[in-house]
């Protein structure tokens, strides 16, 4: 196996066992839609079956792999945006629909599909 297919499998089986290890309040977002009022809003893949309710936040999240130019390892790290998702009342059995709220200090402008969610405590 060459470097770059390894480095890609221990990226992969990151995120594999991050999903795995964690409790079904972390999903990820798998749409974004402007709705009829010029607002952001996301889907993300969490519904009924993952207990979200109607007014739950999420905060976001993304990954970011790094390579070492100096050892050739890969590291994976996760970086929170400041945004947060309220669910609407668009919940399905597997996914839910959410408004999206940007913190004024945020520096990132895009959100995408992909990014981590994360249930607010």
């Amino acid at each position: 196996m060459n470097k770059q297919n390894k480095n890609s499998s221990e990226s992969r089986t990151f995120i594999d066992n991050y999903f795995r290890d964690t409790t079904k309040t972390n999903g990820y977002i798998s749409n974004i839609k402007i709705d009829s009022e010029g607002e952001m809003i996301a889907q993300i893949s969490l519904g009924h079956d993952d207990l979200v309710e109607e007014g739950d936040e999420f905060q976001v999240s993304r990954l970011i792999s790094n390579i070492d130019q100096v050892n050739g390892e890969t590291t994976c790290m996760k970086e929170d945006l400041l945004f947060t998702l309220e669910v609407t009342d668009q919940i399905n059995k597997n996914y839910s629909w959410t408004r999206v709220e940007k913190d004024s200090n945020s520096t990132t402008t895009t959100l995408k599909t992909g990014y981590i969610v994360s249930k607010s405590h």
